[in-house]
């Protein structure tokens, strides 16, 4: 090879370098530099390592394989309601993406394609996963109102009381600042869950939920007064003895038939003879199954539980 011709062009250059020429032509400088100085053939050979060099990365990103380019982020559709209730916009939220809601308009989200979900103003909540098994998403704070058709256990809305695990149904779930909230279930049924403990919310029933300490005990809307304020004192777990005896003896002597919901979930959470007092009445108002006894529910045996629940079953009690 003619190393005159790498300098200045005179020379013959060899067919290599015409071919170097050939590849990298498209990013050859358009200037006009001043003549090069000669310089020892070591930096000439140098030069000529490099260009081989750029040639093969070049080469590799001409015309190398086509990579795949990235797919489009998970997430699901969020549409913008204006006042009118007129879909102002509509964008894509991404999994482990925030949202964050004003105080002027509704959000939706398409909970995939098993339901929606509409935010309320001034609330945040994050799209945690979308999957085949499960889709995911937690509620900091604000209100979010579901509507979801899917087999149980789908959908999943964490908050910072309890996880509401979906069961096929519509509810409307709340939160505040301190992580307080309120479940209400309008058809369906909601699964609350925290550190083992799960409580079934059916429909037409409400369900407090304290950051503290978790759900409290369930009880029908329309539930008597007296029954829903002696509830949120003993949930509390502040009070003296016999305050809980109290209120307690107010659970009882209010309930209806349908309000076996409370009397159901206040079982655990009593003892000794206020466990049997519950029991006594919730028999009173539904007699328990031939093969659940006294004994066995009142150590709170599991299967003799679940055949009750199965008698129970609240929505056939509407009065």
């Amino acid at each position: 090879m003619d190393d005159d011709y790498l300098w200045d062009k005179t020379g013959t250059p060899d067919d290599d370098v015409r071919a170097l020429e050939r590849a990298l032509g498209g990013y050859r400088f358009r200037g006009a530099p001043a003549a090069p100085s000669r310089r020892p053939r070591l930096v000439a050979w140098t030069l000529t390592a490099a260009a081989v060099a750029a040639a093969v990365v070049a080469g590799v990103l001409l015309f190398g394989p086509e990579r795949e380019s990235p797919g489009p982020k998970p997430g699901w559709e969020l549409a913008v309601v204006d006042a009118g209730e007129r879909v102002a916009s509509r964008r894509v939220l991404g999994v482990g993406e925030w949202l964050g809601t004003g105080d002027e308009a509704r959000f939706v989200l398409d909970v995939a394609d098993i339901g929606q979900l509409s935010i309320r103003p001034h609330s945040r909540l994050k799209l945690v996963s979308t999957g085949e098994n499960e889709h995911r998403v937690h509620l900091a704070r604000g209100a979010v109102h579901a509507v979801v058709n899917a087999p149980p256990r789908l959908f999943v809305v964490e908050t910072p009381s309890a996880t509401a695990v979906d069961l096929g149904c519509e509810y409307t779930l709340e939160v505040d600042e301190a992580g307080n909230g309120l479940l209400a279930v309008t058809t369906g049924s909601v699964a609350l869950e925290r550190a083992g403990l799960s409580i079934t919310v059916p429909y037409d029933a409400v369900c407090a939920l304290r950051a503290a300490s978790g759900p409290g005990t369930p009880y029908f809307a329309d539930a008597p007064a007296a029954l829903r304020a002696a509830l949120e004192r003993i949930d509390t777990g502040e009070l003296a003895d016999a305050d809980i005896d109290a209120d307690i003896d107010a659970v009882l002597d209010a309930a209806r038939r349908r309000d076996t919901l409370s009397l159901f979930h206040l079982l655990p959470r009593t003892t000794d003879a206020r466990r049997e007092r519950v029991y006594d009445r919730m028999a009173e108002l539904v007699p328990p199954p031939e093969d659940v006894t006294r004994a066995g529910t009142l150590t709170l045996d599991a299967a003799m539980l679940a055949l009750w629940l199965e008698e129970l079953r609240w929505v056939a009690f509407d009065e």
